[in-house]
């Protein structure tokens, strides 16, 4: 017995949506990569009280990398 599933041939919004996803994980990997950089530059880096706050901005920028993971993924898989 043989079953033929018919899909249509385009998907409605089809392109727009691709392009979106595209988009939106993209710009997040460019993001993702540059946070990577950035806290990679503090490994071998001593914590002084002058260097502090640089640390806690680029752990905050970390922090919203992180965010808009969160936000990207409920709104594009669930």
């Amino acid at each position: 017995e043989r079953y033929d599933l018919r899909l249509p041939v385009v998907i409605p919004n089809g392109q727009a949506w691709m392009s979106i996803y595209l988009l939106l994980t993209g710009m997040h990997a460019l993001h993702l990569i540059v946070g990577l950089i950035a806290l990679a530059f503090w490994l071998p880096q001593k914590l002084t009280a002058r260097k502090s706050p640089a640390f806690y901005v680029t752990c905050m920028y970390w922090q919203f990398v992180d965010a808009m993971w969160l936000t990207i993924f409920v709104f594009i898989y669930l």
